[in-house]
């Protein structure tokens, strides 16, 4: 089995080698039977993260079953880099990992059992645990094994769990564009389970909601003045559908933003508004 790990990176130069160098620690605990083809994309770094990422391919060059791919682009964000990563791929899976996070030890040693049990399985995800900057990552826990079989629902675990995270990217720098992507994940999530007509768990439907509704208008409040404006206007779009319809609560929050939308200034003040007071 070989297994493609596709990690972005944007300006990351102090976490590189951590990032890296666990991969290859869980990777050395495995056995012959296991290949790993890690894909490192340097989206358009301006500090020392693309000579690290190099110098990091030439130091593993003469491992066996490992190989390292870096990819050097302009700055697209994270989107075009793990749409990057993911086409240069070559594994029989593949799995995201953030350039300043950290693969647990015993990551593979629970994965690829996992994979191999589930053969037919479409997506596979794994627990994961916060730690502060520069504090050692926590003991692994162990977790209950699950399946879900999407065809009927979507239960709140898969649209909680299910997913890559933005963290790097998103604390190097947030921008009209990062904005807008998640505006776009969110909504757009929601607007694809509607559509599907499957069951889909409270908890998950929620999550997403208020991300669209408060973290988005969150997060163009803090943007630049000149980048606010086209951000929240793509925002603003979105507000126009009912796809929350069976969100009573957030669909109102929608059409009470969706009114105020003639002002950029009455619309993010009322979403952080709604926000504090635990409505969105």
């Amino acid at each position: 089995m070989t297994v493609s790990t596709v990690i972005p990176f944007y300006n990351l130069e102090r976490y590189v080698r951590p990032c890296l160098d666990s991969v290859v620690a869980a990777f050395r605990r495995m056995g012959d039977g296991v290949s790993l083809q890690l894909v490192c994309v340097d989206d358009g770094s301006s500090d020392s993260t693309p000579s690290l990422l190099d110098k990091f391919a030439a130091s593993m060059s003469s491992v066996s079953r490992l190989s390292v791919c870096v990819i050097h682009q302009p700055n697209g964000g994270e989107g075009a880099a793990r749409n990057a990563g993911v086409a240069a791929a070559t594994g029989d899976w593949v799995t995201f990992l953030d350039g300043d996070d950290v693969w647990l030890p015993n990551h593979l040693e629970v994965a690829v059992p996992l994979l191999e049990r589930h053969p037919a399985a479409d997506i596979v995800a794994l627990k994961y645990s916060d730690f502060d900057d520069g504090a050692p990552p926590p003991e692994p826990t162990r977790a209950d094994e699950k399946v879900f079989d999407l065809g009927e629902s979507v239960p709140s675990e898969v649209v909680l769990e299910v997913g890559v995270f933005a963290g790097s990217m998103a604390r190097a720098v947030w921008n009209a564009r990062k904005v807008e992507s998640q505006c776009d994940y969110a909504f757009g999530s929601l607007e694809a389970l509607a559509a599907s007509g499957r069951r889909v768990g409270r908890e998950g439907a929620e999550y997403l909601a208020s991300l669209w509704l408060s973290d988005v208008p969150n997060r163009l409040a803090r943007l630049p003045r000149a980048e606010r404006r086209g951000a929240w206007e793509h925002w603003r779009e979105t507000l126009g559908s009912d796809c929350v319809h069976s969100l009573p609560r957030f669909d109102r929050v929608r059409r009470a933003l969706r009114r105020l939308s003639f002002s950029m200034s009455f619309s993010l003040a009322a979403a952080r508004l709604l926000r504090k007071g635990g409505v969105s």
